[in-house]
């Protein structure tokens, strides 16, 4: 989608709000919510912000970074009553308008490009993968001067192993 095409899509839908997300490196998301009459000069000048204030991204000496968004990613927030458009952005540094190495868009960009200059793919898929584990049992000891614990699981023969904190 690009600006002219959200335009219409704000115009015809009423949207009022635009909601940019952004997530660490770990993979905790945060957001910046503006006005939609304000997605021009958004579009062209980013939303400034001090990178200290995300956990492990810059020192506060060196912070200064801005969100670009990425409109090929807007969609219509359904989980939001007042029309809202959401989108994802890069976080990128304000000097440079480069992304960030801690930005895990502007990683799998790397990545992804890498991929095809080195010939190893055309083409890459980049989704989360959630892991879980399903345990029968977990003993936890909490006693005066030690503390341990043990799992089994039905999806392992062997008990699994446990330890000591």
């Amino acid at each position: 989608m690009n600006y002219d095409e959200l335009k219409i899509l704000i115009a015809e839908r009423g949207i009022e709000t635009i909601d940019i997300k952004y997530a660490d490196l770990i993979g905790n998301w945060y957001h910046i919510s503006f006005p939609a009459r304000r997605l021009e000069h958004v579009l062209q000048h980013g939303i400034p912000f001090d990178g200290s204030s995300i956990p492990g991204m810059k020192s506060v000496e060196s912070g200064d970074m801005v969100l670009l968004p990425d409109v090929s990613t807007s969609i219509i927030d359904p989980f939001i009553e007042k029309p809202t458009l959401r989108m994802l952005s890069f976080i990128c540094d304000a000097g440079t308008r480069e992304g960030v190495n801690k930005d895990p868009r502007t990683v799998a960009r790397r990545a992804h490009a890498f991929m095809v200059d080195s010939g190893i793919a055309d083409a890459s898929l980049w989704v989360p993968e959630f892991e879980f584990y399903l345990f029968n049992e977990a003993v936890i000891n909490n006693g005066k001067y030690s503390a341990g614990y043990r799992f089994t699981s039905a999806e392992n023969k062997d008990d699994l192993p446990g330890g000591y904190l």
